[in-house]
């Protein structure tokens, strides 16, 4: 081999090294773009899951209000429902003696009522 020949060897070794750096440059440039892009992306996804997860905590403390109203109105729900219960025993046991008061009050012969043409003896 000659000089020249090792010369134009040598050039061509380099221009290959200078190209593959080259192109190894402009593909970590391409990498860094797609990674940019792919945070700008990943930046939207948060930032709409985080308004999902707003949105949910909203309807969560929505959904904890009304179970404390359905359990409030289920507490005067059962309090009514013991007064019901009061209130149907109580008129069962007074029911023979109201029915007997009305019996006597209704009896023309121990009571005289107006506008009731009966005399009293």
């Amino acid at each position: 081999m000659t000089n020249r020949q090792d010369d134009a060897f040598g050039r061509r070794v380099v221009g290959f090294l200078v190209g593959a750096l080259i192109l190894e440059g402009l593909g970590g440039l391409y990498y860094a773009g797609e990674l940019v892009n792919k945070i700008e992306n990943n930046t939207a996804v948060i930032k709409q899951n985080s308004r999902a997860i707003d949105q949910l905590r909203s309807v969560n403390n929505r959904l904890i209000r009304i179970e404390v109203l359905i359990e409030s109105v289920l507490a005067s729900n059962i309090d009514a429902a013991k007064n019901i219960g009061i209130v149907r025993s109580e008129q069962e046991r007074r029911g023979t003696m109201v029915e007997e008061s009305f019996k006597h009050i209704n009896n023309k012969d121990k009571h005289y009522h107006a506008g009731h043409a009966t005399s009293r003896d």
